[in-house]
């Protein structure tokens, strides 16, 4: 915003020097830097102590996303170091530099899996992305996936996903693609809006013949290039119920649909992911401001596992359930001449349980858990002058 500024001014003087050549340099126009900080409510300068990297839609729009995850949409921003080992599966690779489990991804403010979610999101529907670096990240709270390697934390940053809201023109956009191992690819978007309400919609679809990456004589020795197919549906709407910034409902569904196999005759796998996000926000009065946000993930992965030999053999199959319930609500109450007071509470719910059925026709039951997780803020800014 800054070099806009700056230009902005050098444009204004070139051109109007010839007309106004008594103007001084100092009658120009200067903009004022504009700083994204992690609170809910605007703050001085002098009061941010942590920034924010910014991703916005029209540095999207330029990105070339090789494992259509949309971790490596930050993959040039500092400190990020993002790497994403496959598009065929959940994001082994490392953010910050190190794994998965240690960085939080959320959308719209409530917190998805970092291995999976990325994946499963589509770009098309993403606003902006802000990226939060260092300490400060550790103030959001952990995210209760148990699949995979467990309980995530933000040691490594927080990534907050923003979804489209405001639609300032209607746009319909489809398009394929062929590549390398068969790859086949189709998208379709469509956003527009009508009156007091703003919507979005698309689906994308994607199959593959891979890469064969086995190993022989390992649980990864595979016989062909595997196989998969990516299927994903999402929408989401914003209604302004009255036709101004003061109040807005947000609703935003997101399905899945990923199949396959490993690269061998009985090592199929069907994995359904879903999402939904609902917001509802209200400014109460000049001073008073009020959020809430409440969310569902489902995760529901099956796959086989077979007995190698001259002719491969179903030795089981087995599955992992996970539901987890994600909310939270906050309280902006403005005070004095630049202070505020934030206050708030989040909850977590879920539920896991791991299965497998050794054809005998039933399903046993290997870990089943619940968690709960509840926590209560205050935060009071408070300016020091300079």
């Amino acid at each position: 915003m800054k070099k806009k500024g700056i230009i902005i001014t050098i444009f204004f003087t070139v051109s109007l020097f010839p007309l106004f050549s008594q103007v001084s340099i100092k009658d120009t126009i200067s903009i004022s830097e504009v700083v994204v900080t992690g609170s809910k409510s605007p703050q001085s300068v002098g009061n941010v102590t942590q920034k924010i990297d910014i991703i916005d839609v029209k540095e999207l729009t330029k990105l070339v996303i090789g494992n259509r995850n949309i971790a490596e949409a930050i993959m040039y921003t500092p400190g990020a170091s993002v790497s994403t080992l496959s598009r065929n599966d959940a994001n082994w690779g490392t953010y910050g530099g190190i794994g998965a489990k240690y960085s939080t991804y959320m959308l719209q403010g409530l917190p998805i899996d970092a291995f999976v979610d990325p994946m499963s999101l589509d770009l098309a529907a993403v606003s902006r992305i802000e990226v939060q670096r260092g300490p400060a990240s550790v103030l959001y709270p952990n995210y209760l996936s148990q699949d995979f390697a467990g309980n995530q934390s933000p040691l490594a940053g927080t990534i907050n996903i923003i979804l489209k809201e405001k639609i300032d023109k209607p746009l319909t956009s489809v398009s394929t693609s062929y590549g390398s191992y068969n790859t086949l690819n189709g998208q379709f978007n469509h956003q527009g809006s009508t009156k007091n309400l703003h919507y979005f919609t698309g689906a994308t679809y994607e199959s593959s013949d891979y890469t064969n990456y086995g190993t022989e004589n390992s649980w990864l020795n595979m016989q062909k290039n595997p196989e998969y197919r990516k299927t994903k549906i999402y929408g989401g709407a914003t209604w302004y119920p009255a036709g101004n910034d003061k109040q807005k409902f947000t609703l935003f569904l997101n399905k899945t649909f990923h199949t396959g196999d490993a690269g061998r005759v009985y090592r199929g796998y069907d994995n359904d992911y879903g999402t939904v996000n609902a917001g509802y926000s209200i400014e109460l009065n000049e001073r008073m401001d009020l959020q809430a946000h409440m969310g569902l993930r489902q995760y529901n992965r099956s796959w086989q596992e077979s007995n190698f030999g001259v002719i491969d053999t179903l030795k089981s199959n087995n599955g992992v359930v996970q539901n987890i319930i994600p909310s939270d609500i906050s309280l902006t109450i403005k005070h004095g001449d630049k202070n505020s007071l934030i206050i708030g509470s989040d909850y977590q719910g879920a539920d896991y349980y791991t299965w497998s059925d050794p054809l005998k026709g039933y399903k046993s039951f290997g870990n089943k858990s619940t968690a709960f997780q509840t926590g209560k803020n205050g935060h009071i800014d408070h300016p020091t002058p300079v």
